[in-house]
């Protein structure tokens, strides 16, 4: 037998190429193993994304709630469940259709127009209240818009704050509030703007002798058929725009006290009472004294009137169902600055 020399030189190269593949079959072994370990982390936080959004989900749910509700006094809303806070919106407006007839030349010297008519946005009000921390915390701020200038509002067609209020409930029936707020006065001294009203934007009386909404501090109680409430606020019928030594030695104090009988205090909310409703009788008094050196500066050492506004108010209303008979009666001076008491 013959036995053939192996060539050293072709085993060498058949090793190499044996190694090489195992070089490559590792690589790849090693690429899949760190796909894999990235796929487990990508799933991990797809995961961890997932559980954070369902107890996010879960919170609102249990936590908050959110709706519309169409009853007096409701509006759209924002309320934790353990009614710790809330937001509420609401929104009032009055369109209306506008017509007059007028004889002669106008202010510019046109000719005459006889009839004149159209539609009128005239008021609209905006409102956010609710709570904060707890129940007895609550606040109010309200914008609101009027196409004619009238008594409380100066300059028209353009939105103004018209409430701006924080009020703590105390306990045992008494609360306290600070802020823009109802100067306690007369029987629109309850509402909020004109939302409240019928049909029309103020009565006659508090357009003459209504106190308006002032900044100040006020206090009140409210048992079951008796509640009364005062504060000291800027002086009435006055828009400061400033502070300083001559025009703001001026202030206001003002209160209010009713008793009811055969109704709730929530059924005073509004002016005109719905069909159902349960009869009652309520009678209301109200004092206010406003210095008014705000309005009509003078020093101390000049004799000249400074105007104030200072008096009582009386009234009584009868509710009847969805009709409410109204009864006022107002001996002041008034805030123009009539220079004695008279009805």
């Amino acid at each position: 037998m013959i036995l053939a020399p192996t060539d050293a030189v072709d085993v060498q190269r058949e090793l190499a190429a044996m190694r090489a593949e195992v070089a490559a079959i590792r690589t790849r072994m090693q690429d899949g193993w760190l796909d894999e370990l990235r796929a487990e982390q990508v799933r991990g936080v797809v995961r961890d994304a997932l559980a954070d959004s369902a107890t996010r989900a879960s919170f609102l749910e249990s936590e908050w709630t959110a709706g519309y509700a169409g009853a007096a006094g409701g509006g759209a809303y924002v309320r934790a469940a353990d009614g710790s806070a809330s937001i509420h919106l609401t929104a009032a407006t009055q369109v209306r259709f506008v017509a007059a007839s007028a004889y002669g030349p106008d202010v510019r010297g046109f000719p005459v127009r006889n009839t004149r008519w159209g539609m009128e946005n005239k008021t609209v009000l905006v409102a956010l209240s609710g709570n904060l921390y707890d129940r007895s915390i609550t606040y109010l701020a309200a914008v609101g818009y009027t196409s004619q200038s009238n008594r409380f509002i100066v300059i028209p067609d353009q939105f103004r704050l018209v409430y701006a209020s924080l009020r703590k409930d105390v306990g045992d029936g008494w609360a306290v509030s600070v802020g823009l707020q109802n100067v306690p006065w007369d029987i629109e001294s309850t509402y909020i703007g004109s939302a409240r009203m019928p049909v029309g934007d103020y009565s006659i009386f508090n357009y003459r002798f209504g106190a308006g909404k002032q900044a100040g501090v006020a206090a009140g109680w409210s048992g079951e058929w008796f509640r009364a409430g005062g504060g000291v606020f800027n002086q009435i019928d006055s828009a400061t725009l400033q502070w300083n030594g001559v025009t703001n030695l001026s202030f206001a104090v003002a209160g209010r006290a009713e008793a009811k009988w055969g109704i709730e205090w929530d059924q005073l909310a509004g002016m005109s009472g719905t069909p159902g409703s349960a009869p009652g009788v309520v009678l209301g008094l109200g004092v206010c004294m406003s210095n008014g050196r705000a309005q009509n500066p003078q020093p101390p050492a000049v004799p000249l009137a400074t105007p104030s506004a200072q008096g009582f108010t009386a009234d009584a209303r009868v509710l009847l169902g969805g009709t409410v008979l109204l009864a006022q009666y107002a001996y002041m001076r008034d805030p123009v600055g009539a220079p004695e008491l008279g009805w």
